[in-house]
This record gives C-alpha cells, sequence and structure tokens, in this order.
C-alpha cells in the first residue's frame, strides 16, 4: 500500500511515462520486489486497481508462508 500511495503521488510529476493504463501498470510493477513480480507475470493486468490488489494478495500470502 505504500509504495502505491508514493507510485500515484509521484506519477503526477511525469504524466508522460504512465499515458495509458497498460503503461502506468508496467511502470508499478517493475518497481514492485523481484519476488512479487515474479509472481505477478503470469497474470494478465488491464486495470491498475486489479493490479493493487493482487500485489496486496501476493504480500498477504508471503507473510503468512513465513510465519509459518
Amino acid at each position: 500500500m505504500e509504495y502505491e500511495s508514493q507510485f500515484t503521488r509521484l506519477s503526477k510529476f511525469a504524466p508522460e511515462l504512465i499515458m495509458t493504463e497498460q503503461r502506468w501498470i508496467r511502470r508499478f510493477v517493475q518497481g514492485l520486489n523481484v519476488e512479487i513480480q515474479k509472481d505477478l507475470a503470469v497474470a494478465q493486468h488491464k486495470i491498475f486497481s486489479d493490479v493493487v490488489q493482487k500485489v496486496q494478495r501476493v504480500e498477504s500470502a508471503r507473510l503468512q508462508v513465513r510465519n509459518l
């Protein structure tokens, strides 16, 4: 959530980098932890909010595995 908040805030300063939803998603995913990027690699992402939700689920699952 922290990263998504910062990404959204900072994106206002470079709109040319995220002109389309696909570019927005691609830039967001590129900034994620490499392990999370791997988990997202197999899915097709069309809507930014769906990507954010998927990242939250991946992070939650990773935390649960670590706490076992």
